[in-house]
């Protein structure tokens, strides 16, 4: 209940932040004000302050409160550095959204498979191909590997709607934290055809592997996005240094 509540407090104010109600420079309401709103703990809130700050969003300052750090220009594109799905995004940015799948089938993990996904040879995996359109017009490619005993009743047609909607809302299961490693890479024939484009292009690329809240990985994907609709956001900080 309280990781419910402390997360709907969090997207409320992420979509207050993110529509401006509180431009760049301004402070969000003092931690007393937000209980008294949402009607809960101070901690509760704290940690939905905390989340914001992790994700870029704001920045507490001693004495003064929680100051808004995000600007709008940071939402043009796909980032990879949240666990937002590709729908969420298009719907964020006012673009319609269509997913095709290309590919669907079930395989066994071999081992030059193993050495690309860290699956275990032997494991049963549930192979699927996506391409991404927004307002009609091709924007990424992904190619997912899930382990097939995670994945239970996830069909074609299921992948072509919402694969984290189907995930979350009907397994209930919580898709906890992605390790991704991003690349620039030379388009490959099939990637060119799948994504409409000609000619030498270079694409955004990202191998994820996916846990959920078992610390069991179920998903590796390899995404290619067109660089139009990638951007990589990243909140660096440095540790005080005693003596400094």
């Amino acid at each position: 209940m309280a990781k419910t509540l402390f997360d709907g407090i969090y997207r409320t104010l992420l979509e207050e932040i993110r529509s401006e109600q509180y431009p760049v420079g301004t402070l969000l309401p003092s931690e007393s004000e937000l209980t008294r709103r949402f009607c809960c703990s101070r901690t509760t809130v704290r940690k939905a302050l905390a989340l914001l700050a992790s994700n870029g969003y704001t920045q507490s300052l001693v004495g003064k409160g929680v100051r808004v750090i995000w600007q709008p220009s940071q939402e043009g594109a796909f980032a990879p550095g949240s666990l937002e799905s590709v729908n969420e995004f298009a719907r964020r940015i006012g673009k319609s959204v269509r997913t095709k799948a290309i590919a669907y089938e079930r395989v066994v993990c071999d081992e030059a498979l193993s050495e690309r996904t860290q699956f275990d040879v032997g494991d049963e995996l549930l192979y699927v191909s996506l391409v991404r359109y927004f307002d009609d017009k091709p924007a990424l490619l992904d190619d997912h590997y899930f382990l097939s005993s995670q994945v239970p009743g996830l069909t074609k047609e299921v992948a072509e709607h919402s694969i984290f909607k189907y995930l979350e809302d009907v397994l209930h299961a919580r898709i906890a934290v992605s390790k991704r490693t991003i690349t620039v890479e030379k388009a490959s024939k099939s990637d060119k055809a799948a994504l409409e484009v000609r000619g030498t292009v270079f694409l955004a690329c990202t191998y994820s592997l996916t846990y959920n809240s078992d610390g069991i990985m179920f998903e590796y994907v390899w995404g290619r996005y067109l660089p139009e609709y990638f951007c990589f956001h990243d909140v660096a900080t440095r540790p005080l240094m005693g003596g400094w």
